[in-house]
């Protein structure tokens, strides 16, 4: 993904990475234009091979990290802190994913 995630002016690519053997380790990373990362975003292990969306969920003009996982929908502020009320768990019943009131996460 690319879109101005942090605020600064400029594009950044979004980019899921990591590990299929043990220590499982998977982040996102926030690279600038220029190749250099910028910061990376520790996700759960179970966010392997999935792809982060990015939207802006609070109307400041600034898109969100967003990442489904088998337990959960993670957003992230492009600062790599966690938007208030997220991650939201998802019902391990519905292979869509219901999502659950973020009292229940």
């Amino acid at each position: 993904m690319i879109g101005d995630v942090d605020g600064d002016g400029a594009l950044e690519i979004v980019v899921p990475t990591g590990t299929p053997t043990p220590p499982y380790t998977h982040q996102i990373l926030i690279v600038s234009a220029d190749g250099t990362v910028e910061r990376s975003i520790t996700t759960p292990s179970s966010s392997h091979g999935n792809a982060p969306a990015l939207a802006d969920l609070d109307g400041d003009g600034f898109p969100e990290i967003v990442l489904q996982t088998r337990q959960a929908l993670h957003v992230w502020r492009g600062d790599g802190s966690l938007f208030p009320g997220w991650p939201r768990s998802t019902s391990s019943n519905d292979s869509l994913g219901t999502l659950l009131p973020s009292s229940e996460t």
